[in-house]
């Protein structure tokens, strides 16, 4: 009965453990290459996993499950036009972090 009773607490937090881990993306997202940017300057290295500790998945993705979504717009030049400045510094303005804008070595650093 022991055994039972043992194995059955281990089946359970073995299903937990696999319900819990969850696929959340890489960490670290290279937007050069992900999205096919062509140019000069550096590639931004998106720290996924830092803004996932900070916000939700539907901030950005158009589900909660997350997966890819494509910019509206065209990512070229370095101005306000930029689909990829726009998405980034709209919602660091949001949240009051506006330290990543207009300075593009804070995020071109790849």
């Amino acid at each position: 009965m022991k055994k039972i009773i043992l194995f059955s607490v281990v089946c359970i937090f073995s299903l937990a453990t696999m319900a819990i881990a969850v696929n959340n993306g890489a960490a670290e997202i290279n937007l050069k290459d992900t999205w096919k940017v062509e140019g000069k300057q550096k590639a931004v290295i998106f720290t996924h996993a830092t803004h996932q500790t900070n916000n939700q998945c539907i901030e950005c993705h158009a589900t909660a499950e997350g997966g890819n979504f494509t910019l509206p717009g065209t990512i070229a030049g370095q101005n306000d036009d930029n689909a990829a400045h726009n998405f980034c510094w709209t919602c660091h303005t949001k949240k009051n972090n506006t330290k990543v804008k207009k300075i593009c070595t804070r995020c071109h650093k790849g």
